[in-house]
């Protein structure tokens, strides 16, 4: 159980994974030899390799199966996953980020992203595995 603790601003348009990463400045705080959990297509590994951190994606299928252990990674990653995408529904609920932005208020989404993980940190229960009754 936990909450999120680092929130980027927001990147419209085509921009690489790599330039997000640098540009949020994320990696700062991660320690060498920690681990950095992406998707399967975030291609950051260079970016990490720099720092010493261990890059924990998925793994890409090389054969016609995954092996029993690629399945079980796969599935730990897939958990987490699931963890960061209730937390971004929980901050879209919040009806402000599903209207149509006036091209003159871009330059507060970012603010307002931001903002609305913060308020939903401090007023919802901790993001973790749901408890089975």
């Amino acid at each position: 159980m936990g909450w999120v603790f680092f929130f980027s601003d927001i990147y419209p348009g085509s921009i690489s994974d790599n330039c997000i990463t640098e540009n949020s400045g994320v990696v700062q705080w991660i320690q060498p030899e920690h681990e950095l959990m992406a998707e399967r297509g975030f291609a950051i590994q260079d970016l990490c390799a720099l720092k010493g951190i261990y890059l924990n994606r998925p793994a890409q299928k090389l054969s016609d199966q995954f092996t029993q252990a690629e399945v079980a990674s796969n599935f730990d990653i897939a958990s987490t996953r699931i963890h960061v995408e209730r937390f971004i529904g929980r901050v879209r609920e919040w009806s402000i980020l599903n209207a149509v932005w006036p091209v003159q208020r871009m330059d507060l989404l970012s603010s307002t992203w931001q903002a609305l993980c913060h308020i939903v940190n401090l007023t919802m229960p901790p993001i973790g595995p749901r408890e089975n009754k």
